[in-house]
């Protein structure tokens, strides 16, 4: 939240949203020193990243379905790691924590 509020705007436009949640996306990254597809928070804030930079709309059905792919990984990374195979078959919580952050931030309408 702090690298967003470095780059956000009194008035957040399309463009001005993308750069908060590149931000955002950044600072999971370095943060948690994670990558895509090891079941975190990061899966559902790089895709959504993604989504975005090609101009695509972004609702609450597609956050979710980026939460949803965790389900079938095996964490590697934070607590969930800890249960190695057992992990598989349950949505990252932090994956779906993301999808309210985001839909919260995306979900109110940009000018």
């Amino acid at each position: 939240f702090v690298k967003m509020a470095n780059v956000v705007k009194d008035d957040i436009d399309k463009e001005n949203l993308k750069e908060m949640i590149a931000a955002f996306s950044e600072a999971v990254k370095q943060r948690g020193k994670v990558e895509l597809n090891e079941k975190t928070m990061y899966d559902v804030i790089e895709r959504t990243r993604e989504a975005l930079d090609k101009d695509e709309n972004i609702d609450f059905n597609t956050l979710q379905s980026y939460a949803d792919e965790t389900k079938n990984m095996i964490a590697t990374k934070g607590r969930a790691s800890y249960f190695k195979e057992d992990s598989k078959g349950y949505i990252d919580p932090g994956a779906q924590s993301s999808v309210y952050i985001l839909n919260a931030m995306i979900g109110g309408e940009v000018k």
